[in-house]
């Protein structure tokens, strides 16, 4: 059985334009993210193969995902497909990435040492809005 396949069938791509409320944390993740230095970020390029995903997009659905009680790396790539904040991070340009390469992300020692080290820096970005004081205690 073959396929129906017509060469002139037209297609109608839709360019909706969304961003989330101002007041949403996707903002600060996008800010925190964007705000780490390229150097401290940058992961090897391999010379061949399909070009890589930049580590800040996969940080910044880690972070969301994480944010959301999701640490599954398909859970992730679910939301990814689903949901309207983490469309927005991955843009319009790039794929969603696949679970394979999420987790080969975030097994990474230097990732690993990078998450932990946004914990604090999201604390003092939070403390710096003033949305978050040191009378609180939290434990995680």
């Amino acid at each position: 059985m073959q396929m129906n396949y017509t060469s002139n069938q037209t297609t109608l791509k839709l360019n909706l334009v969304w961003q989330p409320q101002s007041t949403h944390v996707a903002w600060a993740i996008n800010a925190i993210v964007n705000d780490i230095p390229t150097h401290i970020i940058k992961t090897n390029l391999a010379a061949t193969g399909r070009p890589s995903y930049p580590p800040q997009l996969l940080l910044k659905l880690f972070l969301f995902g994480y944010l959301r009680r999701t640490f599954s790396g398909r859970k992730i790539v679910q939301m990814a497909n689903e949901n309207l904040v983490m469309r927005w991070f991955i843009g319009n340009r790039c794929p969603i990435p696949s679970y394979r390469t999420l987790n080969r992300f975030r097994s990474n020692p230097k990732t690993k040492l990078l998450i932990t080290g946004l914990f604090k820096a999201f604390r003092d970005y939070l403390t710096m809005l003033g949305l978050f004081d040191e009378s609180a205690l939290f434990i995680i």
